[in-house]
């Protein structure tokens, strides 16, 4: 549950206590374009970081996500009302794992590969799939899995090199932050993120 102010923040409120939580500052709608162009000026220098390196700093936020997950779960608790055991093995454990999962087979799956063609009239071609970045991904998250769905959605766009505009529910706004900070702090830089 949240509740705007007139002074540009976002009170994020507790749902089963009503209690306020967190204020966040909301980013008006005249700013978006400012923090998608910064973000393609990220995505420039983060894509031309080599993929294992993108696994290795995907890595590091694994491993910052499992050092602050009581921190994490609590917030999550405070500000979606879910059980704070709940928080922490249905979120933070998924999370966990899926950040590992991405990270341990980033060379596998954005490995180059050959595509047989099974045309007798291609016989002597060649054709392969060479992964790209796309440039700046938009991940808009709804308030009911705060970090899982936003993981399952960053982990993979950062790793294939992408730059990513998030934008968490604006039900869980502190949630997100933590989730900005723990990539940025792992090693994404702040204007890929």
């Amino acid at each position: 549950m949240k509740t705007e102010t007139a002074d540009g923040f976002i009170e994020s409120v507790n749902p089963a206590t009503l209690e306020p939580v967190h204020r966040v500052r909301a980013t008006a709608p005249a700013e978006v374009e400012g923090h998608v162009l910064e973000a393609r000026r990220g995505y420039l220098k983060w894509r031309s970081i080599p993929l294992k390196k993108r696994a290795s700093v995907l890595r590091k936020a694994q491993a910052l996500m499992l050092e602050r997950s009581e921190d994490l779960a609590r917030t999550i608790t405070l500000e979606m009302g879910r059980p704070f055991t709940e928080s922490l093995v249905l979120e933070l454990e998924s999370s966990l794992d899926l950040t590992g999962y991405y990270a341990k087979h980033a060379l596998r799956f954005l490995r180059g590969r050959r595509v047989p063609l099974h045309n007798v009239f291609f016989i002597m071609r060649d054709s392969r799939i060479h992964f790209e970045p796309l440039g700046v991904m938009g991940v808009i998250t709804p308030w009911n899995w705060p970090l899982l769905i936003p993981a399952g959605c960053i982990v993979p766009a950062l790793l294939a090199g992408n730059a990513v505009v998030f934008k968490p529910s604006e039900q869980t706004p502190l949630t997100g932050l933590k989730i900005r900070d723990l990539f940025v702090d792992a090693g994404v830089p702040e204007s890929a993120f």
